[in-house]
């Protein structure tokens, strides 16, 4: 099952060269571990100018674990990912799955909607 990686990061103001800096240098290392490829997105409106947000595609939530694995065992990526945390407010991730039309029907409450 594809599982998306929905990570949110909100830099320290005027820290943002220093993140992006940082940030190719852990796109290098997670790139030769093996990461697939992740979309970047940032705000064009409202208060959050210091946020960025990642979602990376995964084949599956094993994938993704074996390669958090090897991350966190390369002591570059840990220094990196550290610097990285010196200059970040916050950090938030969440998964999800694909979610087929025909199944969003069964989450509850949804059962008095009229299917399209």
């Amino acid at each position: 099952m594809k599982v998306i990686r929905h990570c949110t990061v909100q830099v320290i103001p005027g820290k943002m060269g220093e993140f992006l800096k940082l940030q190719e240098e852990h796109d290098a290392l997670a790139n030769r571990l093996g990461a697939p490829p992740h979309k970047r997105y940032s705000c064009i409106s409202g208060e959050s100018m210091h946020t960025l947000v990642y979602d990376t595609e995964w084949d599956s939530l094993a994938a993704m674990e074996d390669f958090f694995e090897t991350l966190y065992v390369d002591l570059v990526a840990r220094e990196v990912s550290a610097k990285i945390a010196d200059i970040t407010e916050s950090h938030e991730i969440k998964f999800y799955m694909p979610c087929p039309k025909e199944y969003v029907y069964k989450f509850p409450g949804a059962s008095g909607h009229v299917k399209a």
